[in-house]
């Protein structure tokens, strides 16, 4: 995969953690601030065509997966 296509898959992939936390409200004021300078960081990187730079700041940003799905819809025993 060329270096290009990678930072595209991680702007994506990044951009949809952030929304998610921020839908959740998992994350307070300053740790969405600091995620969100450092996914800005790596997307000017990335197309500043410092790819390798773009992707070490992407990959450095400590978010993963939300812990609580508040709008999931919950199995009902009844039909």
């Amino acid at each position: 995969m060329p270096l290009s296509a990678a930072c595209r898959a991680w702007n994506s992939h990044v951009a949809d953690l952030i929304d998610q936390h921020r839908t959740a409200r998992e994350l307070n004021d300053d740790q969405l601030s600091e995620f969100v300078r450092l996914f800005y960081e790596a997307q000017s990187a990335c197309s500043a065509l410092r790819f390798d730079e773009g992707l070490a700041i992407y990959e450095a940003i400590p978010i993963g997966p939300v812990a609580s799905r508040p709008f999931a819809r919950r199995a009902s025993a009844v039909p």
